[in-house]
């Protein structure tokens, strides 16, 4: 993977720990607007997100 790569997946896996502390936090709203941003960026990039990164669409 070439550095454009590695940064994509590294900027993937702090939205994965964002939508996350927005679930615990209750912000449900915003975490589907990042967890958006990131289904964005691992389409367009075709990187994958770290397992059981996105949440449960409900």
């Amino acid at each position: 993977m070439d550095e454009r790569g590695a940064g994509i997946e590294a900027v993937c896996t702090h939205l994965v720990d964002a939508i996350a502390l927005l679930d615990l936090l209750g912000e449900d709203a915003e975490a589907a607007n990042i967890s958006l941003s990131l289904e964005r960026l691992t389409a367009r990039y075709a990187v994958m997100a770290p397992s059981g990164a996105l949440p449960d669409p409900r």
